[in-house]
């Protein structure tokens, strides 16, 4: 058993491994009402082609998965946790399948019908066929998204072979090839307990918890070893245009980062806030830039920036709606031509007393906190090593970072009023 302890937050993590490989942790919050728990699945959009070394499976397997295991013929999922005083969901996502759910009562009973119905799912034919038409219709959701449609084109733009580029919920045409046995030869082979966590966050003992995960009967397997996609720090496009119904323009840029780097998933998670701290210096809500970009009509609310490192694929992104999509990229490219000039030490001694400050309060609530705790647990990364890191980041890695903004890497999306 690890007991990790932050003694400036005055916060504990306590992990520990069972003998079959399912790694738990466990984040007691004496006092607190409501007890989350995450029962989660290293499978998502990018293990599914095959291009990883793994089993090939059609796109959008793994979110196709995730509705199966509702769908049970006997009994429904959501009313059997009602009965218990919790609450339960589910979302796939890129790397993971997240399972969870929430109570005010005791968490064990919550516990079993989770692990039941992870563990145990029916996965019936005539569910498939039904559960296939209503996929069909989310994905005719997403695909009436504006805001979908241009990320994923944008993805596109970035990557020429890296399945990051692809649906998660899969295409139309993909999930026509997703049956019955597709999917139980899916859960073999990832829902195994060494490909999984377990995440306990509330007013709980940690070693019952690790009793309970001992003590749940669990299936053998090997956890399946994801291998990097090799792909050029050339994107795949440099610029896409297109005209669509909308109210405004949109705008989205993006700077492809050369990757597999050699960092470790620690070192990525710091250079992402890094990045952070330098799009605050570039065009932070409130800063001159910003104003000046807002009264020119470049950008409005909807303005955001945001950067993604990992361990084989990694970007930036800046999005907006804009009066003048071509001014706009303009003034954004050249922030970052001289990303140098706007590194302000004021304002970045504010941004990391903002973020700190923000990591702080995410303990104040339970589902914040295991939704923050378990996106670096699925990482092997320790959030207080994390929160101590941002103390240790400087102007002069900001600094550092400004070369891979170079010009051969970029790419413009555009969407367009008729």
């Amino acid at each position: 058993m690890d007991t990790a302890f932050a003694r400036k937050l005055n916060e504990t993590i306590v992990r520990k491994t069972t003998s079959a490989g399912l790694r738990v942790a466990v984040v007691p919050k004496p006092g607190f009402h409501k007890t989350e728990i995450h029962l989660a699945v290293e499978f998502g959009s990018i293990d599914e082609d095959g291009a990883r070394g793994l089993n090939a499976f059609p796109q959008g397997t793994a979110h196709f998965l995730e509705h199966m295991l509702f769908e049970n013929e006997e009994a429904d999922p959501s009313q059997a946790f009602a009965r218990v005083g919790a609450q339960v969901n589910a979302y796939t996502a890129a790397d993971v399948t997240d399972y969870y759910c929430s109570t005010t009562e005791a968490w064990e009973p919550a516990a079993e019908l989770l692990f039941s119905l992870v563990f145990h799912p029916s996965i019936p034919e005539a569910g498939v066929l039904k559960e296939r038409s209503i996929i069909a219709r989310e994905i005719q959701m997403y695909e009436d998204d504006v805001n979908d449609l241009i990320y994923e084109d944008f993805l596109h733009a970035l990557y020429a072979a890296h399945p990051v580029a692809h649906p998660i919920a899969g295409t139309a045409k993909s999930i026509q090839a997703i049956d019955s046995e597709v999917l139980r030869r899916a859960h073999a082979a990832y829902y195994v307990p060494s490909n999984m966590r377990l995440l306990v966050v509330g007013d709980v003992d940690p070693e019952a918890v690790f009793a309970f995960a001992e003590g749940i009967p669990l299936p053998g397997g090997v956890r399946p070893e994801r291998a990097s996609v090799p792909e050029s720090r050339i994107p795949a496009k440099t610029a896409v245009t297109k005209k669509k119904d909308i109210r405004n323009d949109m705008l989205m840029l993006g700077v492809k980062f050369g990757r597999p780097n050699g960092k470790s998933c620690f070192q990525n998670d710091v250079e992402e806030i890094a990045w952070a701290f330098l799009f605050d210096c570039l065009f932070g809500k409130a800063s001159k830039n910003h104003r000046d970009l807002v009264r020119k009509g470049f950008v409005n609310e909807a303005f955001e920036a945001s950067a993604q490192c990992e361990p084989d694929y990694g970007h930036l992104v800046v999005y907006t709606e804009t009066k003048k999509p071509a001014s706009a990229a303009k003034a954004l490219w050249a922030l970052f031509d001289h990303a140098a000039d706007h590194l302000d030490p004021v304002r970045f001694e504010t941004a990391k007393r903002r973020l700190v400050g923000n990591s702080v309060q995410s303990f104040n609530s339970v589902s914040a906190l295991a939704g923050f705790i378990l996106d670096y647990e699925l990482e092997d990364v320790d959030v207080f090593e994390l929160i101590e890191a941002i103390d240790r980041i400087t102007l002069d890695d900001l600094k550092a970072l400004i070369p891979a903004l170079d010009s051969s890497a970029r790419v413009s999306v555009v969407y367009r009023r008729p």
